[in-house]
């Protein structure tokens, strides 16, 4: 939602304001964020395609779920909100893992705009098939599989057709975290 009001956040990930989220993104505002990565026994790794309305990196391949920590909420609460809208499940907090915290940004030369986030990155292990998944009306375009070693990887110049900071240095801890966690599975 355009008009929708986030926090913002300092570099400590303390609230030091509101904001509307439009707002934060053409100013760059850190604010708070969340990706839960869905992993099959295989281990392949479910990605979402965005929908080609969204406004920042529409058409491109991203996290299963992700998005805003609204006012009030945990990060936690935010991962379990998620699910349950981008991908019409229903899990527990148990079955939500946490990877990492990590503060990135991510800029979208073409729209001119910029998303400085503190994210929390869960990891899941999903038992279903990506035809299982309910994709959002109107926010995404669909689901698909890469296998856990080629997006191990993936660099921002190779990465398909995934939102390229996905790949870049700052987010690298959260692929090391994963990989580290199926390593042990």
């Amino acid at each position: 939602m355009a008009g929708a009001i986030l926090e913002v956040v300092n570099d400590d990930d303390v609230v030091i304001g509101v904001r509307e989220r439009a707002e934060i993104h053409t100013l760059g505002l850190r604010h708070r964020e969340v990706h839960v990565w869905f992993v099959l026994d295989n281990h392949d790794i479910i990605f979402q395609k965005r929908s080609a309305t969204k406004e920042t990196f529409p058409n491109l391949l991203d996290a299963t779920v992700g998005g805003h920590v609204e006012i009030g909420q945990t990060y936690e609460q935010a991962a379990l909100m998620e699910i349950a809208e981008e991908a019409g499940m229903t899990v527990s907090p148990e079955q939500v893992l946490p990877l990492i915290k990590l503060k990135t940004i991510a800029v979208d030369t073409l729209l001119d705009k910029k998303n400085a986030t503190f994210r929390q990155i869960y990891w899941l292990r999903y038992n279903g098939t990506v035809e299982d998944l309910q994709i959002e009306k109107d926010d995404g375009a669909g689901f698909m599989t890469i296998p856990a070693e080629r997006v191990f990887q993936m660099t921002p110049t190779d990465c398909d057709d995934c939102i390229p900071s996905l790949f870049k240095p700052d987010y690298m801890p959260a692929w090391d975290a994963l990989r580290a966690c199926l390593g042990k599975a």
